[in-house]
Protein backbone atom coordinates (compact mmCIF):
# COMPACT_ATOMS: atom_id res chain seq x y z
CA UNK A 1 0.00 0.00 0.00
CA UNK A 2 1.35 3.06 -0.79
CA UNK A 3 1.88 6.03 1.10
CA UNK A 4 -1.60 7.94 -0.42
CA UNK A 5 -3.59 4.61 -0.59
CA UNK A 6 -3.26 4.59 3.37
CA UNK A 7 -5.49 7.86 3.59
CA UNK A 8 -7.91 6.74 1.07
CA UNK A 9 -8.73 3.93 2.72
CA UNK A 10 -10.70 3.40 6.16
CA UNK A 11 -10.79 4.22 8.75
CA UNK A 12 -8.44 7.25 7.87
CA UNK A 13 -10.66 8.40 5.12
CA UNK A 14 -13.06 8.90 7.49
CA UNK A 15 -11.40 10.76 10.13
CA UNK A 16 -9.99 13.32 7.38
CA UNK A 17 -13.43 13.95 6.88
CA UNK A 18 -14.63 14.56 9.92
CA UNK A 19 -11.48 17.31 10.17
CA UNK A 20 -12.70 19.07 7.34
CA UNK A 21 -16.56 18.96 8.41
CA UNK A 22 -15.13 20.83 11.60
CA UNK A 23 -12.77 23.26 9.46
CA UNK A 24 -16.16 24.05 7.76
CA UNK A 25 -17.77 25.48 10.63
CA UNK A 26 -14.59 27.75 10.91
CA UNK A 27 -13.50 28.44 7.83
CA UNK A 28 -13.37 28.37 3.98
CA UNK A 29 -11.48 25.16 2.69
CA UNK A 30 -9.58 24.58 -0.21
CA UNK A 31 -10.83 21.45 -0.67
CA UNK A 32 -14.60 23.18 -1.41
CA UNK A 33 -13.33 24.75 -4.49
CA UNK A 34 -14.07 23.81 -7.72
CA UNK A 35 -10.67 25.52 -8.63
CA UNK A 36 -8.85 23.63 -6.75
CA UNK A 37 -7.16 20.72 -8.29
CA UNK A 38 -5.15 17.43 -7.96
CA UNK A 39 -2.06 17.31 -9.53
CA UNK A 40 -0.25 14.46 -8.53
CA UNK A 41 0.47 14.79 -4.82
CA UNK A 42 -0.05 18.14 -5.07
CA UNK A 43 -2.93 20.29 -4.92
CA UNK A 44 -2.65 24.13 -7.20
CA UNK A 45 -5.20 26.55 -7.74
CA UNK A 46 -6.54 26.81 -11.55
CA UNK A 47 -6.85 30.31 -11.18
CA UNK A 48 -3.15 30.49 -10.42
CA UNK A 49 -2.98 31.72 -6.30
CA UNK A 50 -0.40 30.40 -4.54
CA UNK A 51 -1.93 28.04 -2.12
CA UNK A 52 0.99 25.96 -0.48
CA UNK A 53 4.44 27.27 0.03
CA UNK A 54 6.04 25.13 -2.43
CA UNK A 55 7.96 26.88 -5.06
CA UNK A 56 5.02 26.11 -7.70
CA UNK A 57 2.40 27.42 -4.64
CA UNK A 58 1.09 24.06 -4.75
CA UNK A 59 -0.33 22.67 -0.97
CA UNK A 60 0.06 18.89 -0.07
CA UNK A 61 -2.90 16.68 -0.84
CA UNK A 62 -3.05 15.23 2.86
CA UNK A 63 -3.43 18.67 4.14
CA UNK A 64 -5.88 19.69 1.57
CA UNK A 65 -7.82 16.40 2.90
CA UNK A 66 -7.81 17.00 6.35
CA UNK A 67 -9.42 20.69 6.34
CA UNK A 68 -6.21 22.88 6.08
CA UNK A 69 -7.03 25.61 4.25
CA UNK A 70 -4.66 28.78 2.06
CA UNK A 71 -5.02 31.93 3.68
CA UNK A 72 -5.44 33.24 -0.27
CA UNK A 73 -8.62 31.14 -0.17
CA UNK A 74 -10.23 33.08 2.85
CA UNK A 75 -10.68 36.48 1.01
CA UNK A 76 -10.46 35.17 -2.69
CA UNK A 77 -13.43 36.44 -4.77
CA UNK A 78 -13.23 33.33 -6.59
CA UNK A 79 -13.58 30.70 -4.20
CA UNK A 80 -16.36 29.03 -5.93
CA UNK A 81 -17.79 26.15 -3.62
CA UNK A 82 -19.98 23.67 -3.79
CA UNK A 83 -22.68 23.34 -0.92
CA UNK A 84 -21.24 20.28 0.66
CA UNK A 85 -23.61 17.71 3.27
CA UNK A 86 -21.88 15.37 4.76
CA UNK A 87 -23.17 12.23 5.53
CA UNK A 88 -22.58 9.45 8.21
CA UNK A 89 -23.46 5.61 7.30
CA UNK A 90 -22.04 3.26 10.37
CA UNK A 91 -18.45 4.13 11.08
CA UNK A 92 -17.82 6.11 7.48
CA UNK A 93 -18.43 9.68 6.97
CA UNK A 94 -18.84 10.73 3.06
CA UNK A 95 -18.45 14.97 2.50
Amino acid sequence: MSYYDYFFTEPRASELAKRRIEARKKRRLTYDCLSAIVDGERVKCNIGRHIGHAADGSMNLVSVLSGRSAKVCQGCKDHNADKVTAKIIGQQVYD
